[in-house]
C-alpha cells in the first residue's frame, strides 16, 4: 500500500500505515485482486459445497487473530475467544469501523496497529475466492495465510 498506492517507501516493521482512507483501502483491495490467481474450478466447487468448512488458525499478528480480536472488542469482549466465526461482512465491519483512524485509536482500544491492514487483506481474500465464512481457532504461532493443499480436498 505505501509503495503502490501512496507512492512512498515500503512500510518498515515498526510502521502501521494508519490512518487508512477509504480510497486507499479500495485501491489496495483492487491491487491485491490483481495479484491473486484465478480460483481453480475444483477449488471453487469445493468452496461452494455446503459440506466445506474453511478453518484457519494462528495467534499474535495473524490476519485472523487481529480481525477476530477487533470483532470481539466491538461486542464488548475483552479477551479473544478460542473459536471465532468470521464472515465477509465481519471483516468489512472491522475495516469500516477503523477507516481513517490513527495509531492512537488502536492503542487506546487495545488493538494491534496492523488490525486495519489485516482486516483489509482478509476481506479482500475472502471476496476474491468467494469465501463467505471462516472458522478461526486460536493456536500457538502466526500465520499470514491459509493452507490449501489439493490432497486435503479429496472426498
Amino acid at each position: 500500500m505505501s509503495k503502490d498506492i501512496r507512492l512512498g517507501s515500503v512500510l518498515q516493521a515498526d510502521e502501521s500505515g494508519n490512518p487508512i482512507q477509504m480510497d486507499e483501502a479500495l485501491k489496495t483491495a483492487q491491487k491485491i485482486h490483481t495479484l491473486l490467481p484465478e480460483i481453480p474450478s475444483w477449488l471453487q466447487n469445493k468452496l461452494n459445497s455446503k459440506k466445506t468448512v474453511i478453518a484457519t488458525f494462528g495467534d499474535g499478528e495473524s490476519i485472523f487473530a487481529l480481525t477476530a480480536r477487533a470483532l470481539a472488542k466491538s461486542k464488548g469482549i475483552s479477551t479473544l475467544p478460542l473459536d471465532t466465526t468470521i464472515t465477509q461482512q465481519d471483516a468489512r465491519q472491522v475495516l469500516n469501523e477503523y477507516l481513517g483512524k490513527g495509531d492512537e485509536v488502536f492503542n487506546t482500544v487495545g488493538l494491534h496497529l496492523r488490525t486495519e491492514t489485516s482486516a483489509l487483506l482478509l476481506s479482500t481474500i475472502m471476496d476474491h475466492f468467494a469465501i463467505q465464512t471462516i472458522h478461526y481457532r486460536t493456536a500457538n504461532g502466526n500465520t499470514s495465510g491459509m493452507l490449501i493443499m489439493p490432497e486435503l480436498w479429496k472426498d
